[in-house]
C-alpha cells in the first residue's frame, strides 16, 4: 500500500492506495500515530483507490479512530469505492467516521455521503 500525506495546520490527509490488511496496517497505524502526535487533530482518509480492506484493516481504523479522539480530534472518510463502503457500513464504522463525497468537503465539514448524514 502506498500512503500520500498532506498537512494544513491541524488537519492531516493521508491518501491510501492499494490494500489495507495485515501486511499493511502497521506501516498505517505509524504513518497515521506519528500524524496524530505531531498535532494533527483531523485526520482525513482519501480512500478513492483502496482496493482491499481486511479486518486488520478495519481494526487499525478503528484504532486511530479511539487515539484521536482522545486527543480532541476526528476521522473523516473521503470516497470509498462501493465494495469499501458496504464493509464500512456493516462494521459500523459510519456511525463514528462521517463518509464525504470528496476531500474538499470533509475539509469544510460538508455533506455526507449517502442520505445526508
Amino acid at each position: 500500500m502506498q500512503i500520500f500525506e498532506e498537512r494544513a495546520g491541524g488537519t492531516c490527509i493521508m491518501r491510501l492506495v492499494g490494500e489495507l490488511d495485515e501486511h499493511t496496517a502497521a506501516d498505517f497505524r505509524l504513518r497515521a500515530d506519528g500524524a496524530i502526535d505531531s498535532g494533527c487533530r483531523h485526520l482525513i482518509l482519501v480512500l478513492k483507490d483502496l482496493r482491499f480492506v481486511d479486518s486488520s484493516g478495519l481494526g487499525v481504523l478503528m484504532g486511530r479512530y479511539r487515539r484521536i479522539v482522545e486527543h480532541g480530534g476526528q476521522v473523516s472518510l473521503v470516497a470509498p469505492p462501493p465494495h469499501i463502503r458496504a464493509l464500512l457500513e456493516m462494521a459500523g464504522i459510519p456511525r463514528l467516521m462521517p463518509l464525504y463525497r470528496s476531500q474538499r468537503q470533509a475539509l469544510m465539514g460538508g455533506v455526507r455521503q449517502g442520505g445526508g448524514r
